[in-house]
C-alpha cells in the first residue's frame, strides 16, 4: 500500500543524488534510519496535503505498474484514491484523460520533452463522477530509476478549472465585444485580436487580420505620422485615450477609428507589447461634421455662414491687434468685401425661387475662384456676401480683387437655359485704419499709442459686427453713387449710416404723429401754358428740420417696408381729394376741366401679391374718378417681369386707369415697352431736358422721342423745366407737355387750389 513505503521508497521520493550502496547502508543504520523515517512522515504529508496529484510514473510499460507514487490529493481531484487511479491507469496512464485531449496531450508532450527535460500540459480529464475538470500538469524528464537506468516522469497535477471556466468568459467577453480588442507587438504586428476589430476593419476573421496586416502602421493608417504619435504617447504616457485617427479596410475604403490603449510592461519597465480597445467613430464623425456645417456653413452654397465669419473675424481682430504693437511699420492687415447683387429679388420674383437659388450657387463659385485660398467667401443671408482677404499688402490688392469680382459677377448667367443678367457692388473695408482688439494688458489708450507710432490712426472696436456695419456703411454708398461699383469704407460713411439709421427711427415716429403731407405739382400744356394733370408728391413735414423731399427718404421707406402702409395712406387720401374736387366740378358743370392725377407707384407697391385687390377696393369707393386715375413707375419696378405683372397692367387698363412711364430714356428704358404695354405717357428724364438749349445732341434725342410719341398717340411730357430757355427750345422741338419749377414747385393743396381755374 503506498501509505506504507518502506525508507527505501521514501528516499526514492527525495532527490536522487545517491547511489544505491550508500542507500543500502542507510538503511542497515538504526539511528540513521529512525531520522529519515521522521523525515518522511513529514515530506509524505506535505505531499499528501498538496491541493493536486504528485506523482511519479515510469512512461514504458516494461514492469509490474507504471506508476510509482501518486499522492492523496487525488481523491479531491479526480475522486479516485490513489490506488483506484492506479487501478485505473495501470494497463494506459492516458485513461484519466478526456477522449477529445489524448492525442494532444501525447504529441505536446513528446515535442515539450524532445526539447528540453521540462513540460507544461493543460488538459481535461473526466473524474470519477463523470465531471469534466480542466487541469495543468507541470513536470520533469529524470533518468537512471534505480539501478536500471530508467527514464521517469515526476511532477504535480494541479485543477485550474476555475481559471479556465474566468477565461473562457473573458474569451466570451472579448469574443463578443461591440469594440475592437488587440494586442501588439512593439515592432508592429497585431499578436491577437477579437472578432470585432477584424469585422470593424473589414476581415473574416482575426487570423485573417493578423496574417495580413504585418505592418500597422504603413498597412493600416492612413496617415503614418499619426501611428508614430500614437506610439510616441503610449511610450511617454504609458495609458491614452480616445486617439483618433483614420484607417484604411481591407476594401481601401477610410474609417475615424478611437483608440485606447496601454503599454504593457515586465518588471524592469521595459515595454513587452501594446494592448487597447478601437471603435469605429466614422458615423459619429459624419454626425458631428454635418452638425458643424449646419453651425457655420450655408446649406444652398456650401459656402462659410455668419457664425463661421464673426468666429473669423474675432480670429483676425486679435492677431491683428497684437501685431499692431510688435509690427507697427508692416502689420498684418486683413481687408472685408461686401456685396450683394444688383436685381436679384426681380430675378426671383420672375424667374422663380429656384433658378433664383441656383443663380446663388453660382455666384458663389464665381466668388471663390476670384480669391486666393487663404481667403474666406462667406453667404450672409440672400443675396448678401461678404470675402475676408487675409493678409493685404494695402488697399489697392483689396480693390482689384473688389473690382475682378464685379468684372465676374457682370458676365451672363446660363440657368436652365436662361442667360441671367446681374451684377454687383462692393464696400471695402482694410484693416489700414488699424482696427483691433485691446490687449488686456493695456490700461489706457496712451499707452498702446506710445508702443506704437504717433502716425497711428487706430479706431477701437470690440465686436466684429462693427466691421461689417463699415463694411456695409461703403457698401451702401457704393450703390448710392450708381449701382456696379465699389466704395472704401471712411468714417464720413459711418456717419452716413448712423444718420440713415436715426431717419429711419424717425420716420417710424412720423407715421406715428401723422407728419407726412401731400404736395402737387401741376403739369402744364407748353402751349396754352395751362394745368392739364397733377403729380401727387409726397412730403415729410419734419419737427426740426422742416419738410423734407421723399428723394431723401423715399428709399429708407421702402427698405423699411414701410413704404406699404404709407402708400395705402396717400392713394386713399390723393383720391379722396380727387374726389372731393370731382364733386365740386360736377355741381358747376365743369367736368370737362377736371385734370389727371398721376399718383407715384413704388416697386414694392406694385409687386405685392394682393395689388389688384387693393386697387379693386379704392376703386369701389372712388368709381367715378377711376378715368382720372394715371399711375406712374419705371421699368424697373419690373412691370413686365413676368406674366403676374402683365396681368396687374391689363386690369388697370381694363378699368380705364391710365400708366405713365417716369424717366423715359435712362438705362432702364426700352422702346419695346411703348408698343408691348398699355402706355398713355412717358415722362422725359430731366437730364434730356438739362441744358436742352446749348447741346444740339441732346436736342435730336428729345425731338426724336417726341416725334415717336406722337406717332403712337403716347402723351410725352418734358420733367425738370427750369428756365424759359428750355421751354422755347421744347415748344420749337414740338413738346406739348411739360412740368418743373419754371411753372411751379410741389405745393400743399390749399395752394394748389388758387390756381385752379375750375374752383
Amino acid at each position: 500500500m503506498i501509505e506504507t513505503l518502506s525508507i527505501k521508497w521514501l528516499l526514492k521520493l527525495l532527490p536522487m543524488s545517491s547511489s544505491i550502496p550508500d542507500l543500502q547502508k542507510l538503511e542497515n543504520d538504526n539511528s540513521v534510519n529512525q531520522i529519515y523515517q521522521h523525515n518522511y512522515l513529514e515530506i509524505l504529508n506535505l505531499i499528501h496535503n498538496l491541493p493536486g496529484i504528485a506523482y511519479r510514473f515510469i512512461p514504458n510499460n516494461y514492469q509490474e505498474t507504471n506508476i510509482l507514487f501518486m499522492s492523496k490529493g487525488c481523491l479531491n481531484l479526480t475522486g479516485y484514491t490513489p490506488q483506484e487511479l492506479i487501478k485505473k491507469t495501470q494497463d494506459n496512464y492516458t485513461n484519466l484523460i478526456h477522449s477529445e485531449d489524448i492525442d494532444q496531450v501525447r504529441l505536446e508532450l513528446s515535442q515539450q520533452l524532445q526539447k528540453q527535460h521540462n513540460y507544461e500540459l493543460e488538459y481535461r480529464i473526466i473524474t470519477a463522477k463523470d465531471e469534466i475538470k480542466w487541469v495543468l500538469d507541470r513536470g520533469i524528464l529524470l533518468k537512471d530509476y534505480g539501478n536500471i537506468n530508467q527514464k521517469y516522469l515526476e511532477g504535480f497535477i494541479s485543477d485550474i478549472t476555475k481559471q479556465k471556466q474566468a477565461e473562457a468568459n473573458y474569451r466570451g467577453i472579448v469574443e463578443n465585444a461591440l469594440e475592437g480588442i488587440f494586442q501588439t507587438s512593439i515592432s508592429g504586428q497585431y499578436l491577437s485580436t477579437n472578432p470585432a476589430l477584424a469585422k470593424i476593419y473589414g476581415y473574416e476573421s482575426s487570423h485573417a487580420l493578423i496574417n495580413t496586416l504585418t505592418d500597422i502602421k504603413s498597412q493600416l493608417y492612413v496617415n503614418t505620422d499619426q501611428r508614430q504619435k500614437f506610439i510616441q504617447l503610449l511610450q511617454d504616457q504609458e495609458v491614452i485615450c480616445n486617439f483618433e485617427s483614420q484607417v484604411y479596410r481591407q476594401d481601401g475604403s477610410i474609417i475615424w477609428i478611437s483608440e485606447n490603449a496601454r503599454a504593457v510592461k515586465d518588471e524592469s519597465g521595459n515595454i513587452l507589447y501594446y494592448e487597447g480597445t478601437v471603435e469605429d467613430i466614422t458615423e459619429r464623425k459624419r454626425i458631428k461634421e454635418a452638425l458643424h456645417f449646419k453651425a457655420f456653413y450655408d446649406s444652398l452654397t456650401n459656402l462659410p455662414n455668419r457664425a463661421f465669419l464673426m468666429n473669423k473675424l474675432n480670429y483676425l481682430l486679435e492677431k491683428c491687434g497684437q501685431d499692431y504693437i510688435k509690427n507697427v511699420e508692416n502689420p498684418f492687415q486683413f481687408a472685408i468685401l461686401f456685396l450683394d447683387l444688383d436685381r436679384f429679388k426681380l430675378i426671383n420674383d420672375s424667374l422663380g425661387h429656384l433658378v433664383g437659388d441656383k443663380l446663388l450657387i453660382q455666384i458663389a463659385r464665381r466668388l471663390e475662384n476670384c480669391v486666393r485660398k487663404s481667403d474666406t467667401v462667406s453667404r450672409l443671408g440672400g443675396d448678401e456676401f461678404t470675402v475676408i482677404l487675409e493678409e493685404v499688402e494695402n488697399i489697392e490688392q483689396a480693390v482689384n480683387i473688389a473690382q475682378r469680382i464685379i468684372d465676374t459677377i457682370n458676365q451672363p448667367f446660363d440657368i436652365e437655359g436662361n442667360l441671367i443678367y446681374t451684377g454687383t457692388s462692393i464696400g471695402v473695408w482694410v484693416s489700414e485704419k488699424a482696427y483691433f482688439l485691446m490687449d488686456k494688458s493695456l490700461n489706457s489708450f496712451d499707452h498702446l499709442i506710445n508702443k506704437a507710432s504717433e502716425k497711428l490712426d487706430f479706431i477701437y472696436v470690440k465686436k466684429p459686427e462693427d466691421l461689417l456695419k463699415d463694411a456695409d456703411a461703403a457698401l451702401y454708398s457704393a450703390k448710392a453713387s450708381g449701382k456696379g461699383n465699389y466704395k472704401i469704407f471712411d468714417q464720413s460713411m459711418k456717419q452716413n449710416a448712423l444718420e440713415i439709421l436715426e431717419l429711419e427711427v424717425d420716420l417710424r415716429q412720423a407715421w406715428i404723429d401723422q407728419e407726412f403731407e401731400i404736395y402737387y405739382q401741376p403739369i402744364y400744356h407748353l402751349i396754352s401754358q395751362k394745368i392739364v394733370s397733377l403729380e401727387v408728391l409726397l412730403r415729410w413735414n419734419h419737427q426740426v428740420k422742416g419738410v423734407i423731399s421723399a428723394r431723401k427718404f423715399i428709399k429708407i421707406l421702402e427698405e423699411s417696408n414701410l413704404i406699404i402702409t404709407v402708400e395705402d395712406w396717400l392713394l386713399n387720401t390723393a383720391l379722396n381729394q380727387l374726389q372731393s374736387w370731382y364733386n365740386f366740378a360736377f355741381i358747376r358743370g365743369n367736368q370737362e376741366h377736371l385734370f389727371k392725377l398721376h399718383l407715384n407707384l413704388s416697386k414694392k407697391y406694385f409687386l405685392q401679391p394682393n395689388f389688384i385687390d387693393k386697387i379693386e377696393k379704392l376703386l369701389n369707393n372712388y368709381q367715378e374718378i377711376a378715368q382720372f386715375i394715371r399711375f406712374e413707375m419705371n421699368q424697373s419696378h419690373g412691370i413686365k417681369a413676368n406674366q403676374e405683372s402683365l396681368k396687374k397692367l391689363d386690369y388697370l387698363d381694363s378699368k380705364g386707369i391710365e400708366l405713365c412711364l417716369e424717366d423715359f430714356g435712362t438705362k432702364n428704358s426700352s422702346l419695346n415697352d411703348l408698343y408691348e404695354l398699355p402706355i398713355q405717357a412717358i415722362k422725359i428724364d430731366p437730364e434730356f431736358v438739362n441744358n436742352i438749349e446749348n447741346n444740339p445732341k441732346k436736342e435730336k434725342i428729345v425731338q426724336g422721342i417726341f416725334t415717336l410719341a406722337d406717332s403712337l398717340n403716347i402723351q410725352a411730357i418734358a420733367q425738370g423745366i427750369e428756365t424759359k430757355d428750355q421751354l422755347i427750345k421744347l415748344q420749337k422741338l414740338n413738346c406739348k407737355f411739360g412740368q418743373g419749377y419754371y411753372f411751379s414747385p410741389p405745393i400743399t393743396v390749399s395752394n394748389i387750389e388758387e390756381i385752379l381755374d375750375f374752383l
